[in-house]
């Protein structure tokens, strides 16, 4: 197994934010393999893929050089899909979907979902598209529902409203281990304008 510090790739990553292909075709000629990390972080045992830095970067040069080369969208907990929604436009979304990324994945560790990673990122433009794309309110973005109820988030919890969220949805969820309504969490946080 290599040492942490001798999966730190400057060049590669230099490369790709700067869609330097000819470069990188040079490292899969070398061996280099598009699906293992780029580096990794010692602490929190976490990992940066090509594919996000890409992404998270809005670089769709690059990102159909390394789909094209065989990176893969859904790769253990990093999903092409959710960093996509974080940082990407809306022409790179509808690209990965069209390559075949699973829009309805839930984040491996707390179960979260487009719809939370959007609304925590205050992109609610992006609530159109994903219903497009046929990603349902219900039940993806109950979560993200509560998390705006609990957070007093009043554009997100209405624009999920006018989307056809359950209003009424009362399961134990990870943000809403009671299994109260979001109206009754926002009755017992006192917030008066969110219950109206």
């Amino acid at each position: 197994m290599k040492k942490i510090e001798e999966l730190w790739q400057y060049d590669v990553v230099e490369d790709i934010e700067n869609s330097n292909l000819s470069k990188l075709s040079l490292e899969i000629e070398k061996g280099w393999h598009l699906n293992e990390p780029l580096y990794r972080f010692a602490k929190e045992g976490d990992y940066v893929l090509p594919i996000q830095v890409a992404i998270q970067n809005n670089n769709m040069k690059s990102l159909k050089f390394l789909v094209e080369h065989g990176a893969k969208l859904d790769l253990d907990h990093y999903h092409a899909f959710f960093f996509a929604v974080q940082y990407a436009d809306e022409e790179l979304i509808r690209y990965i979907v069209a390559q075949g990324a699973d829009i309805g994945l839930k984040e491996s560790d707390s179960a979260l979902t487009a719809y939370d990673f959007i609304i925590q990122k205050k992109r609610l433009d992006l609530i159109p598209l994903l219903i497009e794309l046929g990603l349902p309110t219900v039940p993806y973005a109950q979560d993200a529902f509560v998390w705006s109820v609990l957070h007093k988030y009043y554009d997100a919890a209405n624009l999920l409203i006018k989307y056809g969220i359950d209003i009424d949805f009362h399961k134990a969820t990870n943000r809403n281990t009671c299994k109260n309504t979001p109206l009754c969490a926002a009755a017992w946080y006192g917030d008066g304008e969110m219950v109206q």
